[in-house]
C-alpha cells in the first residue's frame, strides 16, 4: 500500500513538475518500522534543488489532489524542501509547500522541526535521491530535546488537562488511549537518549523504564495499537482515563527532571554512566 502510493505521487509529479521532484524520503512509521494501517499516515520529506515558483505550485497541489483521490482513507503528510534546506536545518527553514491529512497548503511550517530532520538524518527511507547516508542533514541533540521538553509542557499537559475530567472521548476511543499513552513515552524516551523512536517502541521503553504499577495501562496502548479491535482490558473505562491522565503526568514530570539532572552534569562538567 505505501509503495502503491508513492508510486502514485512520483508518476504524478513527473508527469504534471516533471524533473522538479529529485528526492523522495519517507520518515514516520514507515521508516520506524511500526506503520499500521488503521492509524498510522505516510509521512514525507519531498526534495528539490530550489523552492517551487507560482506554476509549480499549482502543479504540485494538482499532485497532491490525484493522491488524495486515489487514496482518500491514507493520509500522505508531509514537506516539499530544498537540499539546502536540508543541510541549515528548521530553525533556518523558511516556510514551505506541505501536505496534511489530504490538506494541501501553499505555505506554512508544518512538519518543520528538529523531529523530522532527526528522523530523516537517522531513519530516512530514500524512495527516490541518494540514499540518506550521502546526504547532508542537520543534526542538534541539544535542539531536539529543547523542542521536545517545550512539547512537553505546551501541547501535551493542556492535552491532559483536557481529559482529566470525565467521562470524555478518552473513554470512549482506543486511539486516544495510544496516542497519550505512547506519544508521551516516546518524547520521555528522546529527552533521556536524543534519539527518535517509535510509538510502540516507546511502550517497550516505558515498560522498563517506569515502576510496575504503569505496566497495565502501557500494556493496553500497546496491544490496543496493534489490534484497535480488541477489547478493553479496563473493566471500567473511567478508571482507564484516570490510568492514561495518570501516567502521562508522571511521564513528563520525569523527563523534566532527566532534563534539569542532565543539565547539571553538563554544568558542572561531569559526565553520564
Amino acid at each position: 500500500m505505501v509503495s502503491a502510493l508513492t508510486d502514485c505521487f512520483l508518476t504524478a509529479a513527473d508527469f504534471i513538475v516533471p524533473g522538479f521532484v529529485q528526492g523522495l524520503y519517507l520518515t514516520g512509521s514507515v521508516a520506524l518500522s511500526d506503520f499500521r494501517s488503521h492509524c498510522s499516515d505516510v509521512d514525507f520529506v519531498a526534495v528539490s534543488g530550489r523552492r517551487p515558483d507560482d506554476a509549480e505550485l499549482k502543479g504540485l497541489a494538482a499532485v497532491h489532489g490525484m493522491v488524495r483521490g486515489s487514496y482518500p482513507r491514507l493520509h500522505f503528510d508531509g514537506t516539499h524542501l530544498s537540499w539546502s534546506d536540508l543541510s541549515a536545518g528548521p530553525g533556518a527553514c523558511t516556510p514551505a509547500p506541505f501536505t496534511h491529512e489530504g490538506r494541501f497548503e501553499l505555505s506554512g511550517r508544518f512538519a518543520i522541526d528538529p523531529v523530522t530532520w532527526h528522523e530523516l538524518e537517522g531513519h530516512g527511507l530514500a524512495v527516490r535521491g541518494p540514499s540518506i547516508v550521502g546526504v547532508r542533514v542537520w543534526r542538534d541533540d541539544a535542539v531536539l530535546r529543547a523542542w521536545t521538553l517545550n512539547n512537553l509542557v505546551e501541547y501535551w499537559r493542556p492535552w491532559i488537562a483536557q481529559y482529566r475530567e470525565g467521562p470524555s472521548d478518552l473513554e470512549r476511543h482506543h486511539d486516544l488511549v495510544c496516542w497519550g499513552v505512547l506519544g508521551v513515552a516516546r518524547l520521555h524516551y528522546t529527552v533521556a537518549t536524543s534519539r527518535i523512536t517509535s510509538k510502540t517502541a516507546a511502550g517497550q521503553y516505558a515498560l522498563d523504564v517506569f515502576d510496575r504499577r504503569w505496566v497495565p495501562i502501557v500494556s493496553e496502548a500497546i496491544r490496543l495499537r496493534a489490534d484497535p479491535t480488541l477489547a478493553s482490558d479496563y473493566a471500567d473505562l473511567a478508571q482507564r482515563r484516570l490510568a492514561v491522565v495518570a501516567f502521562m503526568s508522571t511521564a513528563i514530570e520525569s523527563a523534566l527532571r532527566t532534563a534539569r539532572s542532565s543539565s547539571g552534569l553538563q554544568q558542572t562538567g561531569c559526565a553520564r554512566r
